[in-house]
């Protein structure tokens, strides 16, 4: 589903574990209902590319990278995935959320356009990437660190 003109715009990063992927999904909804027209993109490692189909229309798109030629250093494989993200760059977010906070995510949440960045970065170094800087705050359920991430309600919900 592409996004109308009059949607709230949303990269979410998270490349790996589809638990923690899964684990997203309340955060999503979360944001789905605070932003009635939230289109959200999901920027993950071409391992988890089948989570979209199986979310619940939380997720509306998903952009994948395929980690594995990087991990090979296969570095045709790696320019090629390097341009496809540069193809982020084009788009322009209303928010970007940095689920990941890993020295790569931070740089492409860096240099890709959008009025808000949120992150939780480990390190000083990668605050620059955000406009939004969220404390590291790790209690609780992981879910909830991740709704804190995007900064909406991180009481959990059990259906």
């Amino acid at each position: 589903m592409m996004p109308t003109q009059n949607s709230m715009r949303i990269l979410a990063i998270r490349f790996s574990g589809m638990g923690d992927i899964v684990m997203l999904l309340q955060t999503f909804e979360k944001l789905k209902q605070k932003y009635e027209n939230a289109h959200i993109t999901l920027l993950c490692d071409s391992a988890n590319s089948d989570i979209a189909k199986n979310s619940g229309g939380l997720i509306d798109e998903v952009f994948c990278v395929n980690r594995s030629v990087f991990r090979k250093k296969k570095f045709l494989g790696m320019l090629k995935e390097i341009f496809r993200l540069f193809a982020l760059r084009k788009e322009s977010y209303d928010l970007i959320i940095d689920f990941q906070n890993f020295g790569e995510t931070a740089f492409i949440t860096h240099i890709c356009k959008a009025k808000e960045k949120r992150g939780a970065p480990k390190k000083k170094n990668k605050e620059t990437a955000y406009t939004t800087i969220v404390p590291r705050d790790e209690s609780g359920h992981r879910s909830q660190f991740f709704s804190r991430i995007a900064g909406v309600d991180d009481s959990l919900v059990f259906s």
